[in-house]
């Protein structure tokens, strides 16, 4: 029979638990807004719906006249409003639609000869929705020396729109290329929120529904965008060495050498995602959509830092956007 010191000696062998070092992670923003849900009034709720059904009739109503118009970039402006609201994907049929016939008269649009808005618009929608276009539409905005136009920076819609093209690129595409740069070099409207505002609403899809489709592409660009943004954080908690360090170890190069490099990986990533939505595509494109959308979920989180982890202002009206103030 064991004896109480026998007992205490082999309690004594047991190691001690390593205890993992938790970061400061700030409070909690939301409070308890998401657990204190209280039902909408039923009867308030079927008239908003219905208020909701009109709208989207009075929406198709306009893009289906605005089709019929002679006017592409008047149905272009129309489509990306549409988008910009976050509420495309009720019209997902009557943009495809339209789409395609401005697809089938590319050549036709003599209305948009030197507008580089409308011009660049033609292009960024047309590649989203996976034609295959030439860049070279943007040869008509280069001198005689080869470069942009230096007149060209005065329009600062026009280079917006140019700068929302370029993302667009697949590899080997120099003139956009060229066009980033001339674009970014120039453009003084914008700070990164005041950009963001135009920007994220036409990439404000819900991810749930997106799990099972991830592929190849995104992984590589979420894994590094969450390294560059999180690592040293992560280092606070005691965690295993986070790719930025791994990358410097064995390449022996300095912390900012390695965000160079894995925002290049980055922008090639990305133009891997660009070329693979291209038709005709090995994948049905309502599956390379969802890996697209979540794409462009873990490019607002992790770009500007790690929106995940410490929530801010631009990371907290996104969310109330699209789960509490959301239009429909």
């Amino acid at each position: 029979m064991s004896t109480p010191v026998s007992a205490c000696t082999s309690l004594a062998k047991i190691p001690t638990p390593n205890i993992r070092p938790i970061a400061n992670f700030h409070p909690n923003i939301w409070g308890d807004q998401f657990i204190n849900y209280t039902p909408e009034d039923k009867v308030m709720r079927a008239c908003k719906e219905e208020q909701v059904e009109d709208l989207k009739k009075e929406v198709r109503r306009k893009l289906m006249a605005a089709a019929a118009a002679s006017s592409p970039s008047q149905l272009l402006n129309f489509i990306v409003a549409v988008q910009r609201l976050g509420v495309a994907y009720h019209f997902e049929w009557e943009i495809e639609e339209a789409l395609q016939q401005i697809y089938g008269t590319f050549h036709d649009c003599s209305d948009m000869d030197g507008d580089l808005y409308n011009t660049a618009l033609r292009f960024r929608l047309l590649r989203q929705q996976g034609y295959n276009i030439s860049c070279e539409i943007f040869n008509m905005f280069k001198d005689e020396k080869g470069g942009f136009k230096e007149t060209l920076i005065q329009d600062v819609q026009g280079m917006l729109g140019l700068y929302e093209a370029t993302h667009l690129r697949v590899h080997g595409e120099d003139i956009l290329e060229e066009a980033l740069a001339f674009t970014t070099t120039h453009l003084k409207i914008p700070t990164m929120e005041e950009y963001m505002r135009i920007a994220l609403p036409s990439s404000g899809y819900s991810m749930l529904t997106t799990l099972s489709f991830m592929g190849m592409g995104e992984i590589v660009t979420k894994e590094l965008m969450d390294d560059m943004t999180s690592h040293k954080f992560e280092q606070k908690r005691g965690h295993v060495a986070s790719g930025i360090e791994c990358y410097m170890k064995q390449y022996g190069v300095s912390e900012e050498q390695v965000y160079n490099e894995f925002h290049n990986q980055i922008m090639h990533a990305w133009m891997d995602i660009n070329q693979e939505c291209l038709r005709p595509t090995v994948v049905p494109m309502p599956l390379l959509n969802r890996v697209l959308n979540l794409s462009r979920v873990m490019d607002v989180i992790y770009k500007e830092g790690d929106g995940y982890t410490h929530v801010g202002k631009v990371m907290k009206n996104n969310i109330g956007s699209l789960l509490i103030d959301s239009i429909v």
